[in-house]
């Protein structure tokens, strides 16, 4: 730094600390931040004032470190650690977002920390090193095991299981991190009681089958039915053992209500990764139909693919309450399965079920967004059951639905117009009273003059307000 830049500097950082109000301090930082020179006195400078407990003040400083250049990130970071051991918890944590930013570059300084004698500064910099630090850290996490403090030793479990999932795993040397740590975890799985689950939880990052045999066991020998879900759920996340699914299914009936469902995620996610399906027995299907309750998406979801390619009746109450509250791709997976895979006297229930409930729903529209998904399979089907099918959504329409139905009709009319109209044809010629009336109420606010012919004669009808009717639209 040149003579004048540095007398510059220093003139900024006195102005900073002689100003009287915080918004003049705010600006002299903001200008010793615009010369752009990043020394020790600036960055120190900088670092302290990060303090102050003022929004703008902060927000002024922790963008300079956020943004700092890759250069210079080291230095950054050597200010920025002291940090953690402070007792503000919003001044840690934007300590704790900045070291993160900066990735490895930070982890050097944070290593001193693990020996402070504030448990929550250890485990505050074990986080930051398990998330951004790398096989040369574990060294200095495995020792921590015997910390006093139960929260940093979940940490310690924590940051093994996010340093060796990153680890690639084509090559022996980081292989032999990974069966490394697989070994010190499940060898301290008894004696720490209260940090089982974060145990559980890391052996599903290593992605070995030492560890999955272990989860194996958790699940057939522990009592306390958390645990079982837990090692139930780790399998789910890098498994690729179909003999496992197989394993879990053979024992489903074994297991908790409330385990149950969480088998067909973890059976779904391992036989997904490696391009399978595994059927689910007819006699368990009720575990699915539990599943698609649950609130857990993925839960629902695997109770959804476990009802196989072909929906039963006993499925439908069920798919159709559920319809509404699913996105469309998973709309559209039970809407295939359905109208191409399943009987016709399936989807006459479903869609039968699905425009009842459709009556006390407040939400706009859910018939056509439905019919729009039904509409794409058009191409999939013979045209005698898409016929069917309209011809029956149709009726639906008109003895059900009050709120819409001229939508529903416009939208089915622009898709398939004469399959609306030759069930108009037919429902005139077997309706009479309030239902024909309806039915002329449609043809008159679509002018459908190609249904002109197929009206009654007026001389077998003794209702005036139907005889205007079929009267106007033999007028149109």
């Amino acid at each position: 730094m040149e003579e004048n830049e540095l007398l510059q500097v220093t003139d900024l950082v006195k102005r900073i600390e002689e100003a009287d109000e915080i918004n003049e301090k705010r600006n002299s930082i903001q200008d010793l931040i615009d010369l752009g020179n990043t020394n020790d006195e600036v960055v120190g400078a900088i670092c302290e004032y990060l303090k102050v407990d003022d929004r703008g003040m902060r927000d002024v400083c922790s963008r300079f470190f956020l943004n700092i250049d890759e250069e210079h990130r080291d230095l950054a970071a050597s200010h920025v650690v002291k940090l953690i051991e402070l007792t503000d918890i919003t001044l840690r944590n934007i300590a704790g977002d900045i070291l993160l930013n900066y990735g490895y570059t930070a982890i050097p300084h944070l290593i001193p920390y693990l020996q402070c004698h504030d448990m929550d500064v250890r485990k505050f910099a074990l986080d930051i090193i398990g998330i951004d630090g790398g096989e040369n850290e574990l060294d200095f996490i495995y020792p921590m095991i015997s910390d006093k403090d139960k929260n940093v030793r979940m940490s310690v479990f924590e940051a093994i299981g996010n340093i060796c999932t990153k680890l690639p795993e084509d090559e022996d040397y980081y292989l032999a991190h990974r069966v490394e740590a697989t070994e010190f975890m499940i060898e301290h799985y008894a004696e720490e009681e209260e940090n089982r689950v974060f145990i559980i939880e890391s052996l599903a990052k290593m992605g070995l089958q030492e560890a999955e045999d272990f989860l194996l066991r958790v699940i057939s020998d522990e009592e306390d039915f958390f645990l079982q879900i837990a090692a139930i759920d780790a399998l789910a996340l890098k498994c690729e053992r179909i003999e496992i699914c197989d394993n879990l299914l053979m024992r489903i009936a074994e297991f908790d209500e409330l385990v149950q469902p969480v088998v067909l995620k973890t059976v779904n996610a391992i036989a997904f990764r490696v391009g399978e399906h595994i059927p689910l027995d007819d006699s368990y299907r009720f575990i699915a139909h539990n599943a698609i309750r649950d609130e857990d998406e993925d839960i629902r979801m695997a109770g959804i693919i476990s009802l196989g390619d072909e929906i039963q009746n006993d499925d439908v109450c069920l798919l159709a309450q559920v319809y509404d509250q699913l996105n469309q791709d998973v709309q559209g997976y039970i809407l295939e399965r359905i109208i191409i895979n399943s009987p016709c006297n399936v989807i006459s229930h479903f869609l039968n079920e699905y425009f009842q409930q459709s009556v006390s729903s407040s939400i706009v529209n859910r018939e056509i967004e439905m019919l729009s998904i039904i509409t794409n399979f058009a191409g999939e089907m013979p045209d005698d059951r898409l016929e069917k099918i309209i011809h029956h959504i149709v009726e639906l329409v008109i003895k059900i639905v009050k709120d819409g139905e001229n939508d529903i009709i416009e939208f089915l009319l622009v898709y398939c117009r004469d399959m609306v109209l030759d069930k108009l044809r037919q429902m005139i010629s077997e309706s009479s009273g309030e239902m024909l009336a309806e039915i002329l109420d449609l043809i008159l606010h679509f002018e459908l003059v190609e249904l002109q012919d197929s009206l009654p004669t007026t001389d077998s009808i003794s209702d005036e307000v139907i005889i205007d009717k079929i009267n106007i639209i033999c007028n149109l």
